[in-house]
């Protein structure tokens, strides 16, 4: 199972798309040398994207740990990731593009933006647009990922 990702720019995102929506929220933040400060507070102002939000932590040997599966993007893909490694929660033919991704967002080349269509087994195929944002708690290198995902409708 994998899945093709089109890089877009956030534009071509609809406004009322939680993708969007958390874009503005991440542009309003304090930024220290370029690098939004995070804090679990955070999530608490935006209570309508949360469902559709992941977090990922930057941990040992180059692996991430999903803190955070919100609601709704648990039910859209049928399991909750909370608590595994990304290389765990995703098919290992998407993982070199996915690390890829966050080393983007890690050297500072963010945020990112892209539509997909996530298959699923014994699943129909839905087409989301995504958004990958970086943040820092020690000021000094991005090491979490808010990772928002919803279906395009």
């Amino acid at each position: 199972m994998s899945f093709d990702v089109e890089y877009i720019d956030v534009d071509a995102i609809p406004v009322s798309h939680p993708v969007q929506q958390f874009h503005q929220f991440w542009q309003q933040l304090p930024k220290d040398q370029g690098i939004a400060t995070w804090n679990d507070k955070l999530i608490s102002v935006v209570p309508e994207i949360v469902p559709w939000m992941s977090m990922l932590v930057a941990a040992k040997a180059g692996r991430y740990l999903i803190r955070f599966c919100g609601a709704s993007f648990e039910q859209m893909i049928g399991r909750n990731h909370q608590g595994l490694h990304l290389d765990e929660a995703l098919p290992e033919a998407v993982m070199p593009d996915r690390l890829k991704e966050l080393a983007n967002i890690a050297a500072g080349n963010g945020p990112l933006f892209s539509k997909t269509m996530l298959p699923f087994k014994n699943k129909e195929t839905i087409g989301v647009y995504r958004g990958v944002f970086g943040f820092s708690t020690t000021s000094d290198e991005i090491d979490r990922f808010a990772l928002v995902i919803a279906p395009k409708t």
